[in-house]
């Protein structure tokens, strides 16, 4: 399983170019040519860069036309078709529409399955496994809970014994655990490719280190003007390459 690093636009050499594997929000796209310029280069070079559609950042998924416009801008790997956070009927709506636009197009295709519980969650992966267009799956930090169980880990065991056609998807998951630790188990799913996260960063911007046994203290949470962040201090900079270096090794420990 890759880490995706979330990163400062002024640190993204320093962060995200520790991985091969990145993504990259729709609407700071938009704006910020520094973070265009330096995610247009990670595609020339040969990384698997995943466009994503902002749902998390914004409540809600920006434009479809707009998606588009920063897809065929950067030529990115893959694309977070857009989706409506624990709604499963305006996400299936958004997803039919937006495979009208993206079908065959060079990119693969992702979707959420989005719902308020496991029966809605599970009708939504049923659905996206008769879609010719949809290549892959996101599944963001809280299905576990949504679908009543203890973590999403345990979900991810559960719907391993379906017959999803899991090691066909590329299977990305949307942001990391509270409890940083989680990523050694979420890496023992063998069809997960991937999972996202400022959460490295922004504990070292805090000067709080990750450790083998998990990190020091409770997550700060990301602040705001994240991305603008411009300057950090020698000590700190350190604990965030380290940090970014531990969640790689969990990362690493397949079963």
């Amino acid at each position: 399983m890759k880490v995706a690093v979330i990163a400062p636009t002024a640190y993204l050499h320093s962060y995200a170019g520790m991985s091969s594997y990145h993504l990259v929000l729709a609407h700071i796209y938009e704006e910020d040519a520094l973070y265009r310029d330096y995610y247009k280069q990670r595609v020339a070079e040969g990384d698997f860069v995943i466009l994503d559609n902002s749902a998390y950042e914004l409540g809600g998924s920006v434009a479809l036309a707009r998606l588009e416009a920063c897809a065929n801008d950067l030529n990115p790997s893959a694309v977070f078709l857009p989706d409506t956070r624990f709604n499963a009927r305006e996400t299936k709506w958004q997803v039919m529409h937006a495979l009208e636009r993206f079908a065959g197009r060079p990119w693969k295709n992702l979707a959420v399955p989005q719902g308020n519980d496991l029966g809605e969650v599970l009708a939504m992966l049923d659905w996206y496994a008769t879609q010719r267009y949809v290549h892959g799956i996101g599944l963001y930090e809280e299905i576990g809970t949504v679908c009543g169980f203890e973590n999403r880990v345990q979900f991810l065991r559960y719907i391993d014994g379906t017959d999803l056609p899991l090691k066909k998807w590329h299977v990305h998951l949307l942001g990391m655990e509270e409890d940083v630790k989680a990523v050694a188990d979420l890496a023992k799913i063998s069809w997960v490719d991937g999972i996202d996260s400022a959460k490295p960063v922004v504990y070292g911007l805090n000067g709080i280190r990750i450790l083998p046994e998990g990190a020091e203290k409770e997550y700060p949470h990301r602040p705001k003007g994240y991305f603008e962040i411009d300057t950090v201090d020698y000590k700190n900079d350190r604990i965030i390459e380290q940090n970014i270096r531990q969640l790689q090794i969990w990362a690493q420990q397949r079963a």
